[in-house]
């Protein structure tokens, strides 16, 4: 299990968010992970990492079908730039090869989530 989904299972737990785990063939974008989990991309929650200027990473959760603002995440985390995270420091980081949708989140109207892992 990797880091990331570590963090996100705690945060579940922690908040006491019911949740379900399902696993599916590995996908590359939220279209195909949307295909695949039979759900709308709205209903998903795509994880990024992201390399501040200063070389701290961060998870950024965002809404499957919305692009990342990522002007206004490094206002918040107070850096001036903000890069998308190399393969090589996803997997050091995170223990998942870049461009794996491997965690997925679905919103489900009864505020109970699924935690899809690809493979």
């Amino acid at each position: 299990m990797s880091f990331v989904e570590k963090r996100i299972k705690h945060i579940l737990n922690n908040y006491a968010i019911e949740f379900e785990e399902t696993t599916h063939e590995t996908v590359y974008t939220s279209q195909q992970a949307a295909q695949v989990r039979g759900h709308s991309e709205e209903a998903g929650i795509k994880s990024m990492i992201f390399r501040t200027k200063e070389g701290d990473f961060i998870l950024v959760l965002n809404p499957g079908n919305k692009e990342v603002d990522t002007k206004k995440i490094a206002r918040m985390e107070n850096t001036k730039s903000l890069f998308l995270a190399k393969p090589n420091e996803v997997e050091r980081v995170a223990g998942i090869p870049k461009l794996v949708v491997s965690l997925h989140l679905v919103i489900k109207q009864n505020s109970k989530l699924t935690l899809t892992k690809s493979f």
